[in-house]
């Protein structure tokens, strides 16, 4: 790489905006934020939805990750038999922000007032690969600790 110190202003200044906004529309689920948005958490507030929202939200599994963890997710349905629009996020472990993104297009489907938005029965799984999105987060950490301080 040509600018690797310019690159990686350019990156933190974009990740800085992007977490900035996540922080701030991420109320959606429980106000975590991307350090600290694990599984558990998530389903913990997927849970919390279904009770809040008990007449159009219902709890799904795709069954269990190979460690063992939940694959749960949320069915949004505002009446029967409509077409079905599917979303998986945290498919690749290192692509933290896609649970967030699924769990903020979650809370945007759950208080719409669009016509368009309630035609259709949406299935949203946050978290696909939960093992990968734990593991990573663990390694990240560490590796945070150990990189040296850029000037």
């Amino acid at each position: 790489m040509k600018y690797p110190d310019l690159t990686i202003t350019i990156l933190e200044h974009c990740t800085g905006i992007l977490v900035h906004r996540f922080k701030r529309d991420l109320i959606c689920c429980g106000g975590h934020t991307l350090k600290n948005l694990c599984p558990l958490q998530i389903y913990a507030w997927l849970k919390e939805m279904a009770q809040k929202y008990d007449k159009i939200a219902t709890i799904i599994s795709a069954g269990k990750s190979f460690e063992g963890r939940d694959l749960m997710g949320l069915r949004i349905a505002h009446k029967p038999d409509l077409p079905i629009v599917f979303i998986e996020a945290g498919i690749h472990a290192r692509e933290w922000i896609a649970p967030a993104t699924a769990t903020w297009i979650i809370q945007q489907v759950l208080n719409t007032t669009s016509e368009l938005i309630k035609s259709y029965e949406w299935r949203v799984f946050p978290s696909v690969n939960p093992d990968g999105y734990v593991t990573t987060q663990k390694v990240f950490s560490q590796y945070v600790l150990d990189l040296p301080k850029l000037t």
